[in-house]
């Protein structure tokens, strides 16, 4: 049995972010569910964090909207120093480029039709920045469900 550990799901009411504090809940660890916009509790340790707040790409048309939550929550965790830090981001950065895997270039055309790939590879740019081994980011795809009980 491996011990409780202390965990920050932010973007907790989402998609993944949700089935995540369940699975975590129920293997006995102390979860903080959160949304990227809420304070994370200062002076209490935030732990080992999993960003799952994002934006569907649809979404994505208001660049402010889509930096605060991509880019500007991702920095605030980062401020608290968390034990680690796992971003999600999605394969959606890949848009156009010929390759797709992890060290291929990414192609992004700065124009308003690609304010998610923009601010997603931003959000991932912050956390490479850290140099922490403790810092990563996961590229999911194909991440759909009718409905927050789909499997």
């Amino acid at each position: 049995m491996t011990s409780a550990r202390r965990f920050t799901v932010v973007g907790a009411r989402g998609f993944i972010g949700s089935a995540l504090v369940d699975l975590l809940t129920a293997g006995g660890h102390d979860v903080s569910a959160v949304r990227h916009d809420e304070a994370l509790g200062s002076g209490r340790e935030i732990g080992h964090v999993v960003y799952c707040s994002g934006l569907a790409a649809t979404a994505a048309h208001d660049a402010g909207y889509a930096f605060a939550v991509h880019v500007e929550g991702v920095r605030r965790v980062l401020e608290r120093e968390p034990e680690s830090l796992l971003y999600l981001s999605t394969t959606r950065v890949y848009g156009t480029s010929l390759e797709t895997h992890e060290n291929a270039a990414l192609s992004v055309a700065p124009c308003g039709g690609d304010v998610y790939r923009i601010s997603k590879i931003a959000g991932e740019a912050l956390c490479l920045a850290a140099a922490s081994p403790g810092v990563r980011v996961a590229r999911l795809s194909n991440v759909a469900g009718e409905s927050f009980g789909s499997p």
